[in-house]
């Protein structure tokens, strides 16, 4: 039994002395090259047959070959491959690229039997019929809007009723005056006169200044009428006035 002392000596010690160095050896594989023919000679002793290991000395078949293995194996023959010098290497030619052919004048196909697609006719007192006409009679443009009142189409059904007239040519789309419609082929539009920002204005200034003027002549035609009819009445007047007593003479 150790004293208290030595325990606490010991302690000391043990804390001042260096760690142990740990030292790790790595094993080196293992190189061993098998020589010879395996006969299974430490199971001849364990075997509790006589001669269960003998058909092991026998020649065996292997892909159609016979094979001895008590006989001596020798080492495949090594392939070398004999290079060629380069002078006899051949170079390969470069393709060479293939030749254009030459294409011949178009051929005239015969046009005999063909019919050319008959001008579109629209079928008789229907919608493109009557505006076609109209526009024949007429000319010009008419508008989407006029359609649908003249010719009793409704706003949606214009574009699929007028449709194959379109794609045939009888009729082409416009816009006229910001109003989409039909017209015939070949028309154009009138062209709108352009006038600039200051003409605009001084033909504002220009109108609001006639309406003035047209009130300033109304009121001044009003006092004429006025003034006319006073002069009738004093004209009146005189006549009567010998004919009326003086009493009974209305004020004037």
């Amino acid at each position: 039994m150790t004293s208290p002392l030595q325990a606490a000596f010991d302690q000391v010690v043990e804390a001042e002395a260096p760690p142990e160095q740990i030292i790790c050896t790595v094993a080196t594989p293992r190189q061993s090259a098998m020589t010879g023919v395996y006969m299974g000679e430490e199971l001849r002793a364990r075997s509790s047959r006589p001669g269960a290991y003998d058909a092991m000395a026998l020649p065996s078949l292997f892909n159609g070959q016979k094979h001895d293995p008590l006989a001596p194996k020798e080492p495949p023959a090594r392939k070398v491959i004999a290079e060629a010098p380069l002078s006899s290497l051949a170079v390969a030619p470069l393709p060479t690229p293939p030749k254009s052919r030459k294409v011949g004048p178009a051929r005239a196909f015969p046009t005999a039997g063909r019919t050319e697609k008959p001008a579109y006719q629209p079928r008789p007192w229907s919608a493109p019929a009557k505006v076609i006409e109209h526009l024949r009679a007429v000319g010009g443009f008419i508008s989407h809007v006029d359609v649908s009142k003249q010719f009793h189409v409704t706003r949606n059904a214009i574009t699929a009723t007028f449709k194959p007239a379109l794609q045939r040519g009888a009729l082409v789309r416009q816009e006229v005056g910001g109003y989409v419609g039909f017209s015939l082929p070949g028309w154009t539009p009138p062209i709108a006169p352009t006038t600039s920002p200051s003409d605009q204005c001084g033909f504002e200034v220009a109108e609001a200044t006639l309406k003035a003027r047209e009130a300033q002549v109304a009121l001044w035609q009003s006092y004429l009428h006025a003034l006319q009819a006073r002069a009738a009445f004093d004209a009146l007047a005189e006549r009567l006035r010998p004919l009326i007593p003086l009493e009974n003479m209305p004020a004037l």
